[in-house]
C-alpha cells in the first residue's frame, strides 16, 4: 500500500495478489471511498503475458484519469514482474472502452462478440506513473 497525490486527490493505492487474480485499489483518503480498481492474472505458460479482466471506475469519479492512471499502474507491476505483454477484452457495447484502449497506446484485435486488446510492454508508449500528473 502506499499513497500519492494525483491531481486534487490524495489516493491510497491497494495491491491484492492472489493466485487466480491480483487487484489494484485506488481509494480517496479524503472519505476512504474506493474509487476503482483493475483485476488481472500474471500467466508464464506458454509464454510471460497478463491477462486484463476488467477495470472499474465508480460513476462519480469517471473521466478523470482514474482509468488511465489504474492501467499505468498494472502496466508497471507486470513490467517489475517480467511481463512484457498484455491481453484483455471488452464488449463492443460499451462505448468508453474502445477510445480509452487506443488512447493508451492497445492494440484492437478481433472485433466480434467479444473484442481483445493487446500490448507489447517493451515497446517504448508505456507511461511512467509520474508523467501522468497534471
Amino acid at each position: 500500500m502506499c499513497v500519492v497525490k494525483f491531481n486534487e486527490y490524495k489516493l491510497k493505492i491497494k495491491y491484492k495478489d492472489e493466485k487466480e487474480c491480483n487487484e489494484i485499489f485506488l481509494i480517496d483518503l479524503e472519505n476512504e471511498q474506493e474509487i476503482g480498481y483493475i483485476s488481472f492474472k500474471l500467466n508464464n505458460s506458454p509464454y510471460k503475458h497478463a491477462w486484463l479482466y476488467k477495470i472499474e471506475i465508480e460513476e462519480k469519479y469517471q473521466c478523470n484519469g482514474f482509468g488511465t492512471l489504474l492501467l499505468k499502474l498494472f502496466e508497471n507491476y507486470c513490467i517489475d514482474n517480467k511481463i512484457d505483454y498484455v491481453e484483455g477484452k471488452y464488449y463492443p457495447l460499451n462505448k468508453v472502452a474502445k477510445p480509452f484502449y487506443l488512447k493508451n497506446n492497445y492494440k484492437i484485435e478481433k472485433e466480434y462478440y467479444d473484442t481483445y486488446v493487446v500490448k507489447n510492454l517493451k515497446e517504448k508508449n508505456v507511461l511512467k506513473i509520474d508523467e501522468l500528473s497534471k
